[in-house]
């Protein structure tokens, strides 16, 4: 899921802008939360797994052989 993170504040100045300009809300996420937190509360709801950073970092890689 993409998401943004940020303060009510920068989500308002944000609206206000697209209602401006549509097309800057091209580049910007759609859902936005207010921490990590609310975004794994929001991900089990929905019955998605929460965001793990440590499934992409360069140790999460594991080799696998093949008989």
């Amino acid at each position: 899921m993409t998401y943004k993170i940020g303060a009510i504040g920068e989500f308002k100045e944000w609206t206000i802008q697209v209602v401006k300009d549509p097309a800057a809300a091209t580049s910007t996420p759609k859902r936005w939360f207010d921490s990590e937190e609310t975004v794994t509360k929001a991900m089990e709801r929905e019955g998605q797994a929460p965001p793990d950073d440590d499934l992409v970092g360069p140790g999460s890689v594991v080799s696998v052989e093949r008989n």
